[in-house]
């Protein structure tokens, strides 16, 4: 893992300190940050699937079609 890797990753310039990480310690932070983005994916998505139980069962399907087209 380079620091360019991990700015593609993140979509943005590293900090100087950050980019001089070594390649091991670039890797364990780019491995840090993909679990963190799948924890908050699947934590939006139980929290829509929860706001869903508000929603009248006749009106979910079209609720969920807007939402999510």
């Amino acid at each position: 893992m380079s620091a360019a890797d991990l700015e593609h990753q993140l979509g943005s310039r590293l900090p100087v300190e950050i980019a001089a990480l070594p390649a091991a310690d670039l890797a364990r932070l780019a491995q840090i940050l993909r679990a963190a983005r799948h924890s908050q994916a699947a934590a939006l998505s139980d929290a829509t699937e929860q706001g869903l139980h508000f929603v009248p069962r006749l009106l979910r399907g079209p609720v969920t079609k807007v939402l999510f087209r």
